[in-house]
């Protein structure tokens, strides 16, 4: 597939990192930027148009550019919004409930502590790093973790399951 490069000049933004890179087809669902250093993403999947300009995330997921459409009646939020079609059948949802039901709801926990001590956190990373001292003065740490990882464990099973049309399940 040739580059178009209509669509790059403009869809082309700044990453947080400071990279020049071009908007997914799908941004305005996945707010995600198409990598055109990765080969893979030229080539599509079998039985599906090539997937240019696709992020990772929706190479993977969906292999298509997605289909919005504007003034979208949800059948789930019953709200009245930018909406798209499903991939595999012909509903059309709102993009806050098709991205809900396809990657999953996530509610952070409430940090037990300061900002100053979230911050120290942030600075060590992984909790297998945090120094035994800093543990024992912030006991609360090791509960917070585990119900992070808990509550993304959740929302990527939710996400395999709910990967399907949640009206009709194709």
């Amino acid at each position: 597939m040739p580059r178009d490069t209509e669509y790059e000049a403009e869809n082309t933004i700044y990453t947080e990192e400071g990279y020049k890179d071009i908007k997914c087809k799908n941004y305005a669902m996945c707010k995600e930027t198409f990598d055109h250093r990765l080969y893979c993403t030229a080539h599509g999947l079998p039985g599906r148009q090539p997937a240019w300009y696709l992020c990772c995330n929706c190479f993977v997921r969906f292999g298509i550019e997605l289909q919005f459409c504007d003034e979208v009646e949800c059948p789930i939020c019953l709200e009245t919004k930018r909406g798209l079609k499903q991939p595999n059948c012909e509903h059309k949802i709102c993009v806050d409930c098709f991205r809900d039901s396809h990657y999953g709801i996530f509610e952070e926990p409430e940090f037990p502590y300061s900002k100053e001590v979230e911050e120290k956190c942030e600075e060590y990373g992984d909790i297998d790093s945090y120094p035994p001292e800093f543990l024992n003065i912030y006991p609360l740490l090791i509960e917070y973790e585990n119900e992070y990882s808990r509550r993304l464990d959740r929302q990527e099973e939710m996400s395999i399951i709910n990967s399907r049309c949640p009206l009709c399940r194709k």
